[in-house]
C-alpha cells in the first residue's frame, strides 16, 4: 500500500472542492480564477491535472462514485435523497441549470449500468416489463429531485421519499415482479 502525505491529500481535497464550488457558481470558470481561490499554483495544479477538463472529470467521477453505492443492489430512495440533499447545490446546478451536463450524464450510466445487471436473470418477458417500468419511476424520481431542489428542498427528506412512495402508491406485498422491486423506500430511519 502507497502511503500518500498528507499535504499532498490536503491539496488535493482543496482543489477539487474548490473546483466543485466553482462547477456550481461559475460553470466556465477562468483557470487563474481556479487558482486563485484554490491558492494553488500552475505548476501545483498540472502536478495532478492534465487540464481542467480532467479535474472536472475528476469531481464528477468522486460524486457518482458516492451516490451509486446506494443504488448498487436497490435503489434506496432515502439514502440517495441523504446525499442528494447534503450536495444540494452541487445537484440544483448539475440538474436545473445544466452547468454540468457530462455528470448527469454520467451518473445516469452508471445508474442504468445497475439496473442491468440487476435485471439480467429475469426471464423475458418480465426482463424487458421491470426494465421499462424501472425507467419510468427512475425518470420520475429525478424529475420530482429536481423540482424539490428547484424550490429550495421545502419538504423534508422524508416528506420529500412519502411524496415518492405516494405518487407510486407503494404496496410492498405487491411490488415483486415490477420495476417498483428494484426501488427500496425505506424511511432514513431504518439505516440509522
Amino acid at each position: 500500500m502507497i502511503n500518500t502525505d498528507a499535504r499532498i491529500i490536503q491539496t488535493m481535497n482543496k482543489i477539487r472542492n474548490t473546483a466543485k464550488a466553482l462547477m456550481v457558481t461559475q460553470p466556465d470558470f477562468a483557470m487563474t480564477t481556479f487558482l486563485t481561490q484554490a491558492g494553488v499554483t500552475r505548476g501545483t495544479f498540472y502536478k495532478y491535472y492534465d487540464n481542467k477538463a480532467h479535474l472536472v472529470a475528476e469531481v464528477n467521477h468522486a460524486i457518482v462514485t458516492d451516490l451509486v453505492q446506494y443504488t448498487e443492489t436497490k435503489f434506496q430512495l432515502a439514502l440517495v435523497i441523504k446525499a442528494i440533499s447534503e450536495d444540494a447545490a452541487f445537484y440544483n446546478a448539475a440538474l436545473n441549470l445544466n452547468s454540468n451536463p457530462s455528470f448527469y450524464h454520467i451518473l445516469m450510466t452508471h445508474i442504468h449500468d445497475q439496473m442491468l445487471i440487476q435485471t439480467q436473470s429475469l426471464e423475458e418477458p418480465i426482463q424487458q416489463h421491470v426494465r421499462y417500468q424501472w425507467e419510468v419511476i427512475h425518470a420520475g424520481f429525478w424529475g420530482i429531485i429536481g423540482k424539490w431542489l428547484q424550490e429550495n428542498m421545502t419538504l423534508s427528506q422524508v416528506e420529500l421519499l412519502e411524496e415518492f412512495s405516494e405518487v407510486w402508491r407503494v404496496n410492498h406485498g405487491a411490488i415483486q415482479q415490477t420495476g417498483l422491486s428494484l426501488f427500496d423506500f425505506s424511511s432514513i430511519d431504518s439505516y440509522e
